[in-house]
């Protein structure tokens, strides 16, 4: 249920991003790993629920919580929005921009897991 979620928020954002910058826009630098930007952070914060990290650290959570990957996704689509925009503005630096881009959506993911607390259902 997580993934999908996630996916549901995330996947059209990017791919809408992605489209208006490569075929309106003429961006031509693009990385294999900036779609790993846009599906590992779902696939992460599925990992860490299914292996039930917050029990391990004493969070609780509750069904309420399903709408952190609707955030993540959401963050996602937005960083990726940004990494498209920098890209475009410095194109000498776009591998850079992408690796960066990368940390901070793993960021947001492992913040809005572990920080978020039980959201009532």
């Amino acid at each position: 249920m997580h993934n999908f979620l996630y996916l549901v928020t995330a996947l059209p954002l990017a791919f809408t991003i992605f489209l208006i910058f490569r075929h309106i826009l003429k961006v031509e630098e693009w990385y294999y790993f900036d779609f790993v930007t846009v599906l590992v952070p779902g696939m992460l914060y599925a990992v860490m629920d299914f292996k039930r990290l917050d029990k391990l650290f004493g969070i609780s959570k509750s069904l309420g919580n399903l709408a952190e990957p609707v955030l993540i996704g959401i963050g996602c689509g937005v960083g990726f929005l940004f990494r498209s925009i920098l890209a475009r503005i410095y194109p000498n630096y776009s591998r850079k921009i992408s690796f960066f881009s990368i940390l901070a959506m793993f960021t947001l993911t492992i913040g809005v897991y572990f920080f978020t607390p039980a959201l009532p259902e």
